[in-house]
């Protein structure tokens, strides 16, 4: 006698069970590889950089946010790590972003940047205490 005979023998498992479970195994994996098809990865640019303050030390913490001056207006924003770093993915095509950097206690920063299809522009800033 086989495994699945003594297993189907007891009770413990159907014919019919065992077939319904390997139907719907067989029928979710396709639905989800169905899902992981649809997805187009977006092409995005990226606007990177680093914050620094007084004589060249870099700044963490600092609150970075990004305008599209041109259509939509939506905000993102982004935080800089423990080295001052900075990158903000935005949605590539041409546009015109308006960057800032604010911290408490120093001047708040703006740049504009011009952005054309997908690509890295790098805006460094120093901030100034007030």
């Amino acid at each position: 006698m086989t495994l699945r005979g003594y297993i189907e023998g007891c009770g413990l498992i159907t014919r019919r069970s065992a077939l319904q479970k390997v139907t719907l195994y067989a029928l979710s994996c396709e639905a989800l590889s169905a899902r992981k098809r649809k997805r187009k990865p977006e092409s995005t640019a990226i606007i990177a950089g680093t914050v620094f303050r007084g004589v060249g030390f870099s700044f963490p913490g600092v609150d970075i946010k990004v305008v599209n001056k041109i259509g939509s207006g939506r905000v993102l924003r982004g935080v800089t790590d423990k080295r001052g770093e900075f990158a903000v993915h935005i949605p590539s095509g041409e546009a015109i972003y308006r960057v800032t950097a604010t911290v408490k206690g120093f001047t708040p920063l703006e740049k504009e940047v011009e952005i054309y299809g997908i690509e890295r522009v790098t805006v460094n800033f120093r901030v100034v205490a007030k």
